[in-house]
């Protein structure tokens, strides 16, 4: 805008204002003969544009002859993406709908017939993997323990019927049992039941979150090698010790003798559980402030992982607790007097050592933009 055009436009606000020129002199706190310059050809100094503006009532834009920026058009690559997140979320909450009176196996390929668009138009029109990644997922993993906790209802009605049974009815200890055993007595069957309804549904949502990235993440993406750290392979040793909780149970132990503490046997959910926690809390804590936060989602998912492993542990001993001694595992025993406790077997470990090997090698890849994209 030159000083011409600036001048002009001010003496047009002045005088729409009923204003002269001594008025809007003695409004800024300036002379006449200043008022006179600026409507004559010159600019004010920057600090009085803005009570110039107010003393004629319009805005420093308007002052200016700035005109607003154009607000830019939706093009068919917005509207792509925004139809991919409609299919993706959209199709998940016609899933619910459908369940109510359709089979939930044909409600199931509905929905991934929708994520699948919804994944073909974000890898050929746009690309927001971060967004759509995580709310295709998020939807993926409830939709996943719906599927399965009907089909479990159908398949393992017993699984099902103990899971609703145990919260009916809680847990009844004996009067002088301790607060911790009421505590594990009453939650650890409810979270050992629901344990495979849980895995299930992680394997699951992560072979939907893999499927995801290999046919739209791997278009941009590519896999190249990484320094390796040892600050990336402390998640590795939480498969490892957990492994090593139950391999502590193998140590000499007979039908007759048994060398740890009584509590051990006794409460041997418990603790790998509160073990398993304080590892993942410690991982956790490890990779914050080591801006490596793009680890967490994987680390957190290696410690569910090993939520299996009490399913794969062998069940063959249990401790008496009045004697203190060991003896094979009968089921009809009274549940009060002997507790049940697993030991590690061939498949507990080489699945900690797979998860463990499996994390490790994870430290020496890492993906990059590809240059051709």
């Amino acid at each position: 805008m030159t000083e011409l055009e600036f001048a002009q436009r001010l003496k047009e606000y002045r005088k729409a204002r009923g204003m002269t020129q001594q008025e809007l002199a003695d409004r800024l706190g300036v002379s006449n003969k200043s008022v006179s310059r600026w409507e004559t050809g010159g600019y004010p100094d920057v600090a009085l544009l803005g009570p110039l503006a107010k003393a004629l009532g319009v805005t420093v834009d308007d002052l200016l002859g700035e005109q607003p920026a154009a607000v830019r058009a939706l093009g068919r690559a917005d509207w792509q993406n925004l139809l991919s997140f409609a299919f993706a979320i959209g199709g998940g909450v016609g899933f619910f709908l459908l369940d109510l009176f359709l089979p939930t196996i044909l409600a199931l390929l509905l929905y991934l017939g929708c994520l699948a668009y919804g994944v073909w138009l974000q890898k050929n029109y746009t690309f927001h993997s971060r967004w759509f990644f995580s709310a295709a997922l998020v939807m993926s993993f409830f939709i996943y323990f719906q599927t399965i906790l009907r089909a479990a209802t159908l398949l393992a009605p017993s699984l099902i019927s103990n899971l609703l049974l145990q919260l009916a009815s809680g847990y009844s200890p004996r009067g002088d049992a301790p607060a911790l055993e009421v505590v594990t007595g009453y939650l650890l069957p409810l979270l050992t039941g629901a344990l495979p309804l849980l895995l299930g549904t992680l394997v699951a949502t992560g072979v939907t979150a893999l499927a995801i990235w290999l046919f739209v993440g791997s278009r941009r993406l590519r896999l190249s090698r990484a320094a390796f750290s040892p600050g990336k392979a402390l998640p590795a040793l939480c498969p490892l010790l957990c492994g090593g909780f139950y391999l502590l149970y193998c140590g000499g132990v007979t039908q007759q003798y048994a060398p740890l503490p009584g509590w051990l046997y006794v409460y041997q959910d418990a603790l790998f559980h509160g073990l398993l926690g304080v590892l993942a809390l410690a991982c956790v804590l490890w990779l914050l402030p080591r801006r490596r936060r793009a680890m967490l989602s994987a680390c957190l998912a290696l410690c569910a992982l090993c939520l299996a492993f009490p399913l794969l542990a062998e069940t063959e001993l249990m401790y008496s607790i009045p004697t203190g001694h060991c003896y094979l595992y009968n089921p009809e025993s009274t549940s009060y007097r002997y507790a049940v406790f697993s030991q590690a077997g061939p498949a507990l470990l080489i699945a900690a050592l797979v998860l463990a090997g499996a994390w490790l090698l994870c430290c020496f890849v890492t993906t990059r933009p590809r240059e051709d994209v």
